[in-house]
């Protein structure tokens, strides 16, 4: 749950979030496509300040107080088509994965990029003082300035974001195989 809203998979805020806030509106140019639109937005915000100031709480303890590219409240292990943010997630062990990336700048994370879309970010020495991983059943996020963030790829615009995890809440079904 982010600020009263719902999702199952990921919560985003910053770089990516902004990304698919982009992409929507450049769909509706003409001749545009979903994945020009995807391409043209991932160009536009590489060209814009590509970081957030402020401060990220787990569980009521401020972890971060700083500059951040961006931070997601993972649930599922990627999201994005296929960026691996948290390839250790569980969708049912009541537990989000809160990743923080630190503020890098444009050449660290064109190069950086690939780590993250394959999940072996971790695996990297280069990152490890970049990239941020924390085990939360709570996560508050206080930005100096609006900060828009997507709730499985839909996306909205706020100061401060309230996520908290609420454990098998949602009830799946699959046929017998």
């Amino acid at each position: 749950k982010a600020n009263g809203k719902y999702g199952v998979n990921i919560i985003n805020a910053g770089f990516d979030a902004a990304t698919a806030h982009k992409v929507n509106k450049f769909k509706k140019w003409p001749l545009v496509s979903g994945k020009m639109a995807y391409n043209l937005s991932v160009i536009v915000c590489l060209l814009k300040e590509m970081k957030h100031k402020g401060q990220i709480y787990i569980d009521d303890e401020l972890v971060f107080d700083g500059e951040f590219l961006l931070t997601a409240a993972c649930n599922g292990i990627c999201c994005g088509g296929g960026f691996y943010f948290a390839p250790n997630a569980s969708i049912d062990n009541g537990i989000i994965e809160q990743m923080i990336i630190r503020k890098i700048s444009r050449f660290k994370f064109i190069n950086f990029v690939k780590y993250i879309k394959n999940g072996t970010y971790h695996e990297q020495e280069k990152l490890k003082k970049y990239i941020h991983m924390f085990k939360a059943r709570r996560v508050k996020i206080i930005s100096n300035k609006d900060l828009i963030y997507a709730i499985d790829g839909e996306t909205e615009i706020t100061k401060e974001l309230e996520i908290e995890i609420l454990p098998r809440k949602i009830k799946f079904f699959r046929p017998k195989v």
